[in-house]
């Protein structure tokens, strides 16, 4: 199992390692992850696209992949404390994604 980060607002490698090197996109850390892997995305991200997405996780029932947003300046690893509700991935169509957190 693997943690990754996602935060629009990163500045680093991009690798998902930590927050300062977080991917930029849930799409990039979706095609990183395997199954049973964590990907936390920060309460301040926010990704736009000018077409409908399509996420595919690699997880499977018996061992998901579990994405949740959380405050990225909060504990590291994330604990139940960090959950939020704010980050978005939306479309300029009429789709979008809402990121809602439960551990």
């Amino acid at each position: 199992m693997t943690l990754r980060y996602v935060r629009s607002g990163a500045g680093g490698a991009a690798n998902g390692t930590d927050w300062a090197n977080a991917y930029l996109t849930l799409a990039a850390a979706l095609t990183a992850s395997a199954a049973g892997d964590t990907i936390y995305v920060s309460e301040d991200h926010a990704a736009s696209s000018a077409s409908t997405q399509t996420y595919t996780s690699p997880g499977t029932a018996a061992s998901p992949v579990r994405v949740v947003c959380v405050n990225h300046s909060g504990s590291v690893p994330p604990v139940s404390a960090d959950i939020r509700t704010t980050a978005t991935e939306a479309t300029t169509t009429s789709n979008s994604m809402t990121f809602d957190g439960s551990f």
